[in-house]
């Protein structure tokens, strides 16, 4: 038996969806404290999207200036890649290379894709 399970909480990522990735910086941090002390070690902050609307919140495109306000508290902080964005660049390295800027914060990337997109998303 396995006892080794670390938690990942997406409630920003997640969350999102409900508030356009619009949190303001005092909920994040509130959030942050109160997973730390219930011994969460993950938290995904939110997502990296190469088609940004402007309507979207910062949490829509994450990055190190973000991230940054967060980082200290304890908690490995990551953010979720739709692999279905590569679609939006001429070559997967280049969808990498644009993936990872700015990130040097974060210490997990989540990859969300379909069974369709599996192939060309790797």
């Amino acid at each position: 038996m396995v006892n080794n399970v670390e938690i990942l909480d997406c409630s920003l990522r997640d969350g999102g969806y409900r508030t356009n990735w619009h949190f303001s910086r005092s909920k994040v941090s509130s959030l942050v404290s109160i997973l730390e002390k219930l011994g969460i070690e993950r938290v995904e902050l939110g997502f990296r999207f190469p088609d940004r609307k402007a309507s979207m919140g910062p949490f829509s495109n994450v990055s190190d200036l973000l991230a940054e306000q967060f980082v200290g508290h304890g908690i490995s902080l990551g953010f979720m890649l739709e692999a279905k964005g590569a679609k939006q660049f001429p070559d997967s390295r280049r969808f990498v290379e644009w993936a990872l800027k700015d990130t040097q914060s974060f210490r997990f990337v989540r990859i969300a894709t379909t069974i369709e997109d599996l192939e060309t998303s790797v």
